[in-house]
């Protein structure tokens, strides 16, 4: 039987997959067996699927890897894709990929976290975003004291 030459391995309680081979869709289709077999024998709390070795990828690649998001999803687990480059993310976003319902992490740590402990969050601090509602804030606090 062939093989996608991707390793899967327990980690933490979840199934690690460092995908650092050029993508295709036949190895992507293997990958996908290969994957939802070994978590049906392990049970695992959730997957983390590490893109980290991908320089670039197109949306047809993306495509594929969110059908093995979503395959996984459909057998109740949780998949965190971690690693992405800023290249990449750029092309993805070039390209216009719906990324709708993708958990995705900075690196694998923080993917463990999400997948092991569900109610910690991580949160990424938006400066520019917090100035504007002080300063929106602020206003009206202004406003309503000149009356």
């Amino acid at each position: 039987m062939k093989k996608s030459g991707i390793p899967i391995q327990a980690n933490n309680n979840c199934v690690v997959a460092s995908i650092q081979i050029d993508l295709n869709t036949e190895m992507l289709d293997l990958f996908r067996n290969e994957l939802l077999t070994f978590c049906a024998k392990v049970n695992p709390d959730g997957i983390v699927l590490d893109v980290s070795g991908q320089r670039i990828m197109d949306d047809r690649d993306f495509l594929n890897l969110r059908k093995i998001v979503d395959s996984a999803k459909i057998m109740g687990y949780p998949t965190v894709m971690s690693g992405f480059k800023p290249g990449v993310v750029a092309s993805l976003v070039a390209l216009d990929v719906n990324i709708d319902g993708i958990l995705a992490t900075r690196n694998m740590d923080e993917a463990f976290l999400l997948l092991t402990k569900p109610e910690l969050t991580i949160e990424v601090e938006d400066n520019e975003e917090e100035s504007e509602t002080n300063i929106e804030n602020h206003g009206e606090d202004f406003g309503e004291n000149s009356e």
